[in-house]
């Protein structure tokens, strides 16, 4: 326990400088194009697809409320055959982050 506390509190301090280093420097960093580009690019690439996954955890509980049944199939069992696949997907990612 006391490893992984030294190991945290160094990792915090080098971010804290590191972050302190581009505060200071920030007028004089030219970042390059291509890595602007990809900078830019990183909530298409990094947070749209967690929101289909969302999505279709959403569209599978209400999928269960559509059917003649009150309880969503994939809150009914995860695992059934009754369950989509991008439902259970969407089920296992979300629970197991």
């Amino acid at each position: 326990m006391k490893l992984l506390k030294n190991i945290t509190l160094n990792l915090i301090l080098g971010l804290n400088v590191f972050i302190l280093f581009f505060l200071l420097a920030e007028g004089r960093i030219v970042i390059p194009p291509a890595l602007q580009v990809l900078g830019r690019m990183h909530p298409l690439l990094l947070h749209f697809p967690i929101v289909l996954l969302f999505l279709a955890l959403v569209f599978e509980v209400f999928n269960g409320y559509l059917n003649e049944d009150s309880t969503p199939s994939a809150v009914k069992d995860p695992g059934s055959s009754k369950t989509s696949p991008a439902g259970r997907n969407a089920v296992t990612l979300l629970l197991y982050g």
